[in-house]
């Protein structure tokens, strides 16, 4: 075998593992990942744009074998990557972004997520690209929606991201049924969390306890 050969057999070698590293396996639906029935294929990224324990943002779902657009993956409602199961925010109804995937904080029946200030600055980062300022005034700007903030422990405002796995309320491309990522508010929570709580205890409402609600709820499916 000539070297050259040899040089070409590594350099296939290199690229091959290089592709094994960004595997990406994912959940079609929202029942997919109930029932944990993640796909034995696996598609590669385009491009990983931005990765972290919290986030990923890819661009393109390949299929490995042609290089082009992945149509059975299609756009999975979440994503197994490096062991971390990031959700697809293009399925929400007051948040939709196209190609982010999300980590959430909370799993279960309700998945949540404690988003602060970097959380949101991240979203905004790659909110703007699509939709202009328009996530802006849903995470950001208070006006028209009452009581979207939240206090954590540190007397911080957050706001939260939920998402209830029973609830299907938005169609994927092949008209699935899957949950929807909302923002939490003093406006949804009782019509969320099925409870009847009125104004002045919605008020009162920190961060400890609504977390423990949500550990309730999850414990009880």
């Amino acid at each position: 075998m000539s070297k050259g050969t040899c040089f070409l057999i590594l350099l296939l070698v290199n690229f091959l593992n290089g592709q094994s590293t960004n595997q990406i396996r994912w959940y079609e639906t929202t029942a997919d990942y109930v029932y944990n029935n993640l796909s034995e294929d696996y598609v590669i990224p385009k491009k990983i744009q931005f990765e972290s324990e919290r986030f990923l943002r890819i661009t393109k779902l390949l299929n490995p074998a042609t290089g082009k657009k992945s149509k059975k993956a299609g756009y999975p409602w979440a994503v197994s990557y490096n062991s971390i199961v990031y959700f697809n925010l293009r399925y929400g109804t007051s948040v939709q972004l196209d190609e982010l995937y999300i980590n959430p904080d909370i799993t279960g029946r309700f998945c949540v997520v404690y988003a602060d200030k970097e959380t949101l600055e991240v979203i905004y980062q790659f909110s703007t690209q699509y939709y202009g300022g328009g996530l802006l005034g849903v995470l950001i700007n208070d006006s028209g929606k009452w009581g979207r903030n939240w206090k954590n422990e540190n007397d911080d405002k957050i706001k939260i991201l939920i998402m209830d796995t029973k609830k299907l309320e938005i169609l994927n491309s092949k008209g699935r049924g899957n949950s929807a990522w909302k923002v939490l508010s003093k406006d949804n929570f009782n019509e969320i969390f099925d409870l009847n709580y009125d104004k002045e205890i919605l008020k009162g409402l920190d961060l400890k306890e609504i977390k423990e609600i949500i550990d309730k709820k999850n414990n009880v499916g």
